[in-house]
């Protein structure tokens, strides 16, 4: 039983030795890639916000704010497929002082969310949206008609990029680069990520909205040969 244990324990040993030997020949690189390009596309969410004891006369007063707001944004040429409406929301409201609980009203909240396709008419949608009853500007999101050719190409430069870095330190340690053995796209939350470069801002009543950057990073392992 000791010479058949001996003869696991050396087996076992020099498999962990060839395995070690194979991982010390690869290197594991990460690539980067970025493209900066200006938006025009706009995701625009709006709130209408209104507290009243009436629950009815609320939902009245809600429902007219809304339909203004969906005829101004047909004015404007928006279609319907880029308008999103969402449910009512009603949270009641309690005044509570010792033992005793008074009711106060009711919270009564709807958003709409407008994709606006023509990104230099976004300041004229927020004024018009205000002059239509929107009281709360809850979310600005910025984005590109062109995400899918900027996804390809800033992966596309992280690659590129990948291969350049693993290629560099190969050489400088004498060696030539393999095959890829291992292969990892990253960004968070997704393929690509979107960053706005520069806060939106209203200087003269005018929106800028600065830059986007798509960026892709991309973790790499290539085998080593002599």
């Amino acid at each position: 039983m000791r010479w058949i244990a001996w003869i696991v324990l050396v087996i076992v040993a020099t498999s962990a030795s060839r395995g070690l030997a194979q991982q010390e020949r690869g290197i594991s690189v990460t690539g980067y890639g970025e493209v900066k390009t200006e938006p025009d596309i706009a995701k625009v969410s709006l709130g209408i916000f209104i507290f009243q004891k009436d629950l009815l006369a609320a939902k009245r007063d809600v429902d007219k704010k809304i339909g203004d707001i969906l005829a101004m944004l047909k004015k404007m040429e928006i279609k319907s497929e880029d308008i999103t409406t969402t449910s009512l929301n009603v949270n009641p409201k309690y005044n509570k002082g010792g033992d005793s609980v008074a009711f106060e009203g009711y919270e009564i909240t709807r958003s709409i969310t407008v994709t606006l396709r023509k990104i230099s008419s976004l300041n004229e949608l927020l004024e018009q949206s205000i002059g239509a009853g929107v009281n709360r500007i809850e979310r600005i999101e910025l984005a590109t008609s062109k995400e899918e050719d900027l996804k390809n190409q800033v992966v596309g430069l992280a690659i590129t990029d990948a291969k350049q870095v693993a290629g560099r330190i190969a050489t400088g340690f004498g060696a030539k680069l393999g095959t890829v053995l291992y292969v990892s796209l990253k960004s968070g939350g997704g393929d690509v990520r979107f960053n706005v470069l520069s806060e939106p801002v209203f200087p003269e009543a005018k929106y800028q909205p600065g830059l986007i950057a798509v960026t892709a990073e991309i973790e790499a392992v290539f085998a080593l040969k002599d």
